[in-house]
């Protein structure tokens, strides 16, 4: 059995090295290239969806499909019987599936009752919210990749397809639409995830690494080495690519940050 004094000193050993790897360490704002993404939340949305009408009061005669039942354009989904007249055809609008139907056969319904949901998900809408300070870095055809929680190991790929020009007054966001082609159907509407939307490159942007921007708010900010303490700085940040971000203004090349710093004035080694 190991002796106490061994344990403690092994225990203060391991306290010390998890001390300095905790330890504010110091890194320089640099110029390189930045690729950036912009991460938005992702919801998928049919690319297609249509309320299919009784087209006038009558008897449903005749029900085809039942829910969740792959149907193409055209399919005669229901017969209806008209109070005079010669049974009409209930067709399906385009290639899809019958997400909700309340078509009963021998049952009478009005002239506009909604008799079948029908949706076309062999590509989705995938639905973002683009940040207003983002708005002018993303544009249609950009190329998106989205994971899913229903999926987490597996990356789909899209494009930005629709732009809305509208800046929503409470979420301060634009809406904006990708596309992913979604063949096998696994993909469902209703699904979240996040959503990385490739921006244009920055050649010899000036960058940091982003563990050493902190925020408050919308506004970024960093540690700097000043007179043997941390000094929480201001910055404006530009985009980012994941391990690094881009400073528009508070720093020059060359200038030191700290990362790792828990709070303004912490001391930190020369």
């Amino acid at each position: 059995m190991r002796s106490a004094p061994f344990l403690i000193a092994t225990a203060v050993t391991l306290a010390l090295a998890a001390s300095a790897a905790a330890a504010p360490h110091r890194v320089r704002a640099e110029r390189r290239d930045l690729h950036p993404v912009l991460a938005v939340p992702a919801t998928v949305a049919p690319s297609q969806f249509a309320a299919v009408i009784s087209p006038a009061f009558g008897l449903i005669k005749q029900v085809n499909v039942d829910l969740a039942w792959q149907v193409k354009k055209g399919q005669v989904l229901a017969t209806l019987v008209p109070r005079a007249g010669k049974p009409v055809v209930v067709q399906a609008p385009f290639d899809g599936v019958v997400i909700e139907s309340d078509a009963v056969a021998g049952v009478f319904v009005a002239e506009g009752a909604v008799l079948f949901n029908v949706v076309d998900i062999d590509n989705v809408r995938i639905e973002l919210e683009i940040p207003e300070i983002d708005v002018s870095q993303v544009k249609v055809g950009q190329e998106l990749s989205a994971r899913f929680e229903a999926y987490p190991d597996k990356l789909y790929t899209g494009r930005v397809q629709v732009c809305v020009p509208l800046i929503n007054a409470r979420t301060r966001t634009e809406h904006a639409d990708g596309v992913i082609e979604n063949r096998t159907h696994s993909l469902l509407p209703g699904m979240s995830g996040m959503a990385r939307i490739a921006l244009a490159d920055r050649s010899q942007a000036l960058v940091i690494p982003a563990a050493a921007v902190g925020h408050d708010g919308q506004r970024g900010f960093v540690y700097r080495p000043i007179g043997g303490h941390a000094v929480k700085t201001p910055l404006a940040l530009g985009l980012a690519d994941g391990d690094w971000v881009e400073v528009s203004g508070g720093l020059q090349a060359g200038d030191e940050v700290l990362v790792g710093v828990a709070k303004d004035g912490e001391a930190v080694a020369p």
